[in-house]
């Protein structure tokens, strides 16, 4: 009979928050019983079923409260690879629809056939609510429900992580920076600040689709491996060792270009790859940050085995053996420190500690992509208080490990 409220913003978070729609129907035929929720996953042209009982009563007419939060979790299926972890030492550019699903909700109304109470029938009423896209992000208990910060159509928009937005950076490592792509986004300006003075460059942005996540290649290893034709204006930056910051801006360029979403600013310095151990991770926004931990460096080889004895043979055998073993494992266990932290930047960093997805460039990378997937130590993050600045020790492990014959 009617929907008597659905969420306002029609772009959500999967995690964090409840979705609630409110229905309502009226009937005189027999006992409202169930409100048969169909929940269309409209990306992957699939759907579930799930029944709810009368949340009220009011005479014949019953409501429903439905939150299709845990629906949406289990069944749509979010890709376990997401495009977000990109292209590094390269010019990228991506739309990420595999961190987007659209939904609707379609509900009819069960009532107990009044002659024969073993009947449920359907009454003519389906409701359909309004579509709806979901991102695989979540949002905390003190930030507002929605997305509308990170969506917005103006200077507001948010970039996809809750980073510092101002950062340390070396000049040959790299970075991503996901926003919500819409109709007035064809340009990204990057404004370099050298010893010679600043610059600005705008960087040809319209590829991607609209209405839907895209990731930029925002570290200097990618912004100067970009191609000068698919500079708008300001031809290829200079980013080097003398570089002293530059910033990142999504916008429009439509006779010049204007702004239409914050200021991200990446401060440039001298590194030491021998230490540094550079981490990526998926965020709670559904996009990948990334954090050198370059205080200190220790790798450690930790092989692992099973022992087992077996009785000799008698009279004995030559190269009869009683003690051996088995199930063989050879793995390296890395444990990085950061250097000074600020209260902001150590609270970011706490995202990395949980996420479902990390990778690492530095060290012992040897091609240097984002193919080296690492797991962090559940236990090992330990977070030092010096007076007015705090450390970070993390440790972990690489994903793949040698392969080893069990059998000798």
């Amino acid at each position: 009979m009617a929907i008597n409220s659905q969420p306002s913003v029609t772009i959500q978070p999967a995690y964090g928050r409840t979705l609630d729609f409110e229905f309502e129907e009226t009937t005189g035929l027999g006992d409202l019983k169930n409100a048969v929720v169909e929940v269309i996953n409209i990306t992957d042209s699939d759907s579930v079923f799930i029944n709810y009982p009368p949340s009220s009563f009011v005479g014949t007419t019953g409501t429903w409260v439905v939150d299709p939060s845990k629906i949406i979790q289990t069944y749509f299926c979010f890709t376990a690879k997401p495009s977000v972890f990109g292209d590094i030492n390269q010019e990228h550019l991506e739309a990420n629809t595999d961190v987007v699903k659209e939904f609707r909700l379609s509900v009819r109304y069960q009532y107990e056939d009044a002659a024969d109470s073993n009947k449920l029938k359907f009454t003519a009423t389906t409701d359909i609510t309004n579509d709806y896209t979901v991102l695989n992000a979540t949002r905390e208990d003190e930030e507002a429900p929605s997305l509308a910060d990170y969506v917005s159509v103006n200077i507001d928009r948010l970039f996809f992580t809750r980073a510092p937005r101002c950062q340390f950076i070396c000049q040959d490592e790299n970075t991503f920076l996901s926003y919500w792509n819409t109709a007035n986004i064809d340009a990204i300006a990057v404004l370099v600040n050298n010893p010679g003075g600043p610059t600005a460059h705008i960087y040809d942005a319209s590829g991607p689709a609209n209405d839907t996540l895209v990731t930029f290649g925002a570290g200097p290893a990618q912004i100067t491996a970009i191609p000068i034709g698919n500079w708008i204006s300001g031809g290829v930056p200079v980013i080097d060792a003398s570089t002293i910051d530059y910033t990142i801006q999504v916008g429009t360029n439509g006779g010049g270009f204007v702004a239409v979403g914050e200021v991200m600013k990446y401060v440039v310095q001298g590194c030491c790859p021998d230490v540094d151990c550079r981490l990526f991770w998926y965020n709670r926004l559904g996009g990948v940050d990334a954090y050198t931990f370059n205080g200190t460096l220790q790798i450690e080889d930790d092989p692992t085995s099973t022992g087992y004895e077996k009785p000799l043979a008698i009279p004995r055998v030559a190269g009869d053996y009683g003690k051996s073993r088995f199930n063989s494992r050879d793995e390296t266990l890395f444990t990085a420190t950061s250097k000074k932290l600020t209260d902001d930047e150590s609270e970011w960093l706490r995202e990395l500690q949980t996420s479902v997805r990390t990778c690492k460039t530095k060290p012992l990378s040897k091609d240097d992509t984002l193919v080296n997937v690492v797991v962090i130590d559940d236990k090992s993050i330990i977070r030092n208080s010096f007076l007015a600045f705090m450390q970070k020790t993390i440790s972990f492990k690489n994903s793949n490990e040698p392969i080893i014959q069990q059998y000798g």
